[in-house]
């Protein structure tokens, strides 16, 4: 992705990913409903895993981003979470 672009901005009900940088930088801030981290991925020797039920955005730093993402679920849109005051209710719950 280039850079400046927000990516992500959603949560997995059920999905853990697992993120790598394998080309640039790319921030990324997790929440988990009351508390806000933000993680810097600079180096391709360097992971991040985001366990389900943690919205999850990913700020892109520099002109030129490959974050490779693995995740241990298949797509399914029923997973994500993807408005954060639904997240918040779905936190709370």
């Amino acid at each position: 992705a280039e850079k400046n672009t927000i990516r992500g901005n959603h949560a997995h009900k059920e999905c853990s990913q697992f993120f790598v940088c394998n080309l640039g930088a790319v921030e990324v801030e997790c929440f988990d409903g009351s508390e806000t981290k933000i993680f810097l991925l600079d180096r391709p020797n360097l992971g991040l895993l985001i366990p389900p039920s943690i919205w999850a955005k990913q700020h892109y730093l520099l002109s030129h981003n490959i974050l490779s993402v693995v995740c241990d679920q298949f797509f399914n849109e029923n997973d994500y979470i993807r408005n954060i005051n639904d997240y918040i209710i779905y936190r709370e719950s």
